[in-house]
């Protein structure tokens, strides 16, 4: 893709969320994940939104930064609530006793420490 001329790529299939990396100056996110699923196997209901920013200089030139995510979580029915629920999980943290369901809040925090050591490199 890069060689044809690919600005950035984003992926999706596989279900999980994959690292995001550069190739050269083309940022590659590999696999956003699940936003709404009705998946419970490991990593499934985590998914993210990656932001892309670009600088447009006064020359007509233009250049891509760093892109930054963010985790979100698609709780299922008797988790959070009683519907499918995309949160975004940052803004969620420290909230378990608002859950029907506090295994899943559990699930989001473990899943989210798993995703973010391959997200950071860690």
């Amino acid at each position: 893709l890069i060689e044809n001329g690919a600005d950035l790529i984003v992926g999706t299939h596989p279900h999980v969320v994959q690292d995001v990396d550069q190739i050269g100056t083309v940022p590659v996110a590999y696999s956003l994940g699940n936003a709404v699923s009705n998946m419970s196997a490991a990593n499934t209901q985590m998914g993210m939104m990656v932001f892309l920013r670009i600088v447009r200089y006064h020359n007509g030139t233009t250049k891509l930064l760093k892109p930054e995510y963010e985790l979100l979580w698609c709780s299922r029915p008797g988790g959070y609530c009683s519907n499918y629920t995309v949160l975004p999980v940052e803004e969620f943290i420290g909230t378990r006793a608002l859950w029907h369901g506090p295994w899943e809040y559990d699930k989001m925090i473990e899943t989210r420490k798993r995703i973010k050591k391959i997200l950071d490199n860690e």
